[in-house]
């Protein structure tokens, strides 16, 4: 089943949607104020600036669109592989069981760390800048966007279509090895950290101890 509900245009105190067995969904307008959405799996909560409280369980796919003010969203680990995915004009989390969409959401982080869970964060007109560790890769922006992802083995950052775009890639502590291209930009090493860089034309990258290597190609 689903359901469509335009949350603004109500004076709420507390709704729960819970979608019990099979495969439901559930699409939310969120209200003019600033909001804040926390979610792990098919459930969660959301909270509004303008005092109403709305929680969600065993929902698969859920929806959700800003209605305006500065909304942020947290999305947690599950033990799937999760995929994140954020670009300025829509985010997206999922894995087996379960997809997350969301529109108008200036702040975005999500959580990895269980399976092979993979970010891909997209820049913006603006200025973008985006860094990537072992611990986590956030890509920011000039025109207020922020999406971080904490905990995902693979990285990837796309620069945007304008502005004064970089890129800031940091090694592990054990052996790691950099390919760097005209293109594109990799730093890994072979068990747990894969970050790349593409369309940067900036890019900076940074060892952080082992025997590390670099391999620097140059353009055509």
């Amino acid at each position: 089943g689903g359901v469509l509900c335009d949350v603004a245009q109500y004076s709420l105190g507390e709704v729960a949607f819970d979608g019990l067995d099979g495969d439901d969904e559930v699409s939310l307008t969120l209200s003019a104020e600033n909001d804040s959405v926390d979610l792990s799996g098919t459930g969660g909560a959301i909270t509004s600036g303008l005092g109403y409280t709305i929680t969600l369980a065993n929902l698969e796919s859920i929806a959700i669109e800003g209605g305006g003010g500065d909304d942020a969203a947290i999305l947690r680990d599950t033990p799937a592989d999760d995929t994140f995915t954020a670009k300025p004009e829509l985010v997206e989390h999922k894995a087996a069981g379960y997809d997350q969409q969301f529109t108008g959401f200036a702040t975005v982080q999500a959580y990895g760390g269980t399976g092979e869970d993979t970010a891909y964060l997209y820049g913006s007109a603006g200025d973008d800048t985006f860094v990537a560790s072992t611990s986590k890769a956030s890509m920011t922006s000039s025109l207020g966007y922020s999406y971080e992802a904490q905990g995902f083995r693979y990285q990837h950052g796309y620069a945007g279509t304008g502005g004064a775009d970089k890129a800031s890639l940091y090694g592990s502590t054990d052996s790691d090895a950099l390919v760097a291209g005209e293109t594109q930009t990799i730093l890994k090493n072979a068990t747990y950290y894969y970050a790349r860089a593409k369309s940067f034309p900036k890019v900076f990258a940074y060892g952080q101890g082992g025997a590390d290597t670099a391999s620097l190609s140059d353009s055509p």
